[in-house]
């Protein structure tokens, strides 16, 4: 399946603690949008399946923490979960609580949505904002959670 999805965009942001890089990918097969980790600077390791942002439930109005995602990443690294909540943070789509740490409120997603549109409708291949180190990638064989 992860050959049927559209890579859109290439990024990096730094972990929720700071102490790391990551790199990540979003990509779209028809008008659905996955995001997928690709890189750590430091030695975490993560899982680098496509997840469908829609399972993220972006859209509901409590608040949202790496414990309530983890779901989407069983039996895989405890650290994907928090790296895809620093992803999302990078992306808009959250942001802290000043009043409960680890914990992160849903944001409009409507300026994410107008910006993947237009990835959509463009049809190029993404450039990487810089270059992952090939030494933090931890490529397991893609796979596409649904």
């Amino acid at each position: 399946m992860s050959e049927d999805i559209r890579v859109l965009k290439v990024a990096s942001c730094p972990s929720l603690s700071s102490r790391s890089t990551l790199t990540y990918q979003i990509g779209c097969k028809g008008e659905e949008v996955f995001l997928s980790l690709q890189g750590n600077s430091s030695g975490g390791m993560f899982s680098d399946e496509w997840i469908r942002l829609d399972l993220f439930e972006l859209t509901k109005d409590e608040s949202i923490s790496a414990r309530s995602i983890h779901k989407h990443y069983q039996g895989k690294s405890i650290n994907s979960a928090g790296f895809m909540m620093a992803v999302l943070k990078d992306l808009g789509l959250i942001q802290p609580l000043e009043v409960k740490s680890r914990t992160y409120k849903r944001c409009n997603p409507a300026q994410f949505k107008v910006a993947m549109q237009a990835l959509m409708e463009a049809e190029v291949m993404p450039e990487t904002q810089e270059e992952p180190n090939p030494i933090s990638l931890r490529k397991k064989g893609r796979k596409t959670h649904e």
